[in-house]
């Protein structure tokens, strides 16, 4: 039995469809996974010591990815930093080149 086969991860998403496909892609490295469709529902579950890791959606209706990362902290203080918030990426690289852009044109360098 490996490391992570004794382990149990969190996934939080609002879509079920890509909470179900990253679920399968941990249960196949041998994680015991549960899942949960809003951060709501997450708080719900989190007890301390019950869950070694947590994946985060950080656009979510209600309560984002980011804000919950912070309450499990407070709900499980002895989490471990195995917290993965992620997003799009290609709504992340959208944020991000819009504010590339306008900090380029703040500087003056673009008109």
């Amino acid at each position: 039995m490996s490391e992570s086969e004794s382990r149990t991860v969190l996934v939080v998403d609002d879509h079920d469809q890509e909470r179900r496909m990253l679920s399968g892609m941990l249960r196949d490295e041998g994680w015991r996974v549960e899942e949960a469709p809003s951060a709501d529902d997450a708080f719900a579950r989190v007890a301390p010591g019950r869950f070694d890791a947590m994946v985060l959606d950080v656009n979510m209706p209600g309560t984002d990815g980011l804000t919950a990362m912070l309450r499990f902290a407070e709900l499980d203080p002895a989490l471990p930093d195995d917290i993965a918030v992620r997003a799009p990426l290609a709504k992340t690289w959208r944020a991000f080149e819009h504010a590339l852009q306008d900090r380029i044109k703040e500087a003056g360098i673009m008109a």
